[in-house]
């Protein structure tokens, strides 16, 4: 990760850190950085303790996460209409990803905009909360919260617009299935996000915690059915790369470098 006890200077998150070095040095550990940014912060913070450390960017099972799934999907078997426009966030419900920047955006948004929906999949210690603030601010109509779900795909098959809050993030999965679903992605200004979305180009950026731009972000897809289009077919040829068999191909890779080392001593 980027974040978590990394950014966290307490004193409990400082003894899991001195243990966790100590580990990676008494276990002569080799280490799998899943971004460039976690690759840095590893050598940052384990460079001195591990055997290597080598960055392999996590891979998405495209089969599952496939664009074509778009075609055939039906808004009406989630209880929409095929007019509507569908916004998803996938994520954990925690501080780190930041969702009550999203449910306030999504304040002003239903204030400019109808027959758009927020899809909120997954859950966590702020989901009470969360629910609570929809039901204060009367957004209860516009706001689904689905929970854990096994068929991710499914909801994101009639998605239109994907949105991403979170503050901190080593490689999101989540925001590459979208890319990969050919969906428009409006994400959180950070580094790793950086490096797979070019504003305006393959999504749009928005600085962390702005709910005022998150909002102006999602009302110009979801009023420019031809942008979503573009940006969405942008986004998907920009993150081949990320394939399932060319993640599996470098931890192959990786483990017969280690075995060959060993053998050669």
């Amino acid at each position: 990760t980027a974040g978590l006890y990394f950014a966290d200077k307490s004193l409990v998150n400082s003894f899991r850190f001195w243990t966790e070095k100590i580990a990676v040095r008494l276990n002569h550990a080799f280490l799998i950085a899943v971004s460039k940014e976690v690759y840095e912060k590893c050598m940052q913070h384990f460079g001195k303790h591990a055997s290597e450390i080598r960055c392999i960017e996590n891979g998405i099972d495209t089969a599952a996460f496939n664009y074509e799934l778009r075609h055939e999907a039906g808004k009406e078997n989630f209880g929409f209409k095929n007019g509507d426009i569908i916004v998803t966030y996938v994520a954990r419900m925690d501080s780190g990803k930041d969702h009550i920047t999203l449910l306030k955006a999504w304040k002003q948004v239903t204030m400019h905009a109808v027959n758009v929906h927020l899809c909120l999949l997954g859950n966590g210690e702020l989901r009470s909360s969360l629910e609570e603030f929809v039901q204060k601010n009367d957004l209860q109509k516009s706001v689904t919260f689905f929970g854990n779900i096994s068929h991710v795909n499914s909801i994101l098959a009639i998605t239109d617009i994907g949105a991403f809050s979170s503050l901190f993030e080593g490689l999101s999965i989540a925001v590459i299935e979208k890319m990969f679903m050919k969906i428009p992605v409006v994400a959180t200004d950070i580094p790793m996000i950086r490096s797979l979305i070019v504003h305006g180009e393959t999504g749009f950026l928005f600085p962390p915690k702005d709910y005022h731009r998150l909002a102006e972000c999602l009302l110009l897809l979801i009023n420019d059915a031809a942008l979503r289009l573009k940006i969405g077919n942008q986004a998907y040829c920009s993150v081949q790369k990320y394939s399932m068999s060319a993640m599996i191909c470098k931890h192959k890779n990786y483990y017969e470098d280690i075995i060959s080392g060993y053998n050669s001593r």
